[in-house]
């Protein structure tokens, strides 16, 4: 499946979306846009592994330079 979660593009693996599974990746979406951190819970088999999967494979292939080193943590650890 491929819908848009605000403006990206998000790729999931199954056909069918639970509505907490969608909120779970837009809170994660913000937080990866804000540069937070971000504190969800969510119960036992209800997507989580593959919510967070998909949502940061797609924001990564989206936006690529995401996560990239700045210079001054480089130069912290020597790279």
């Amino acid at each position: 499946m491929r819908f848009h979660l605000e403006e990206l593009d998000v790729f999931f693996p199954y056909d069918y979306l639970y509505r907490e599974q969608y909120d779970y990746m837009l809170y994660l979406k913000r937080a990866i846009q804000d540069k937070g951190h971000v504190l969800l819970e969510m119960p036992t088999g209800t997507g989580k592994t593959v919510s967070l999967i998909s949502l940061i494979t797609s924001y990564q292939l989206q936006y690529p330079q995401t996560g990239e080193h700045s210079s001054h943590v480089a130069q912290f650890f020597g790279s």
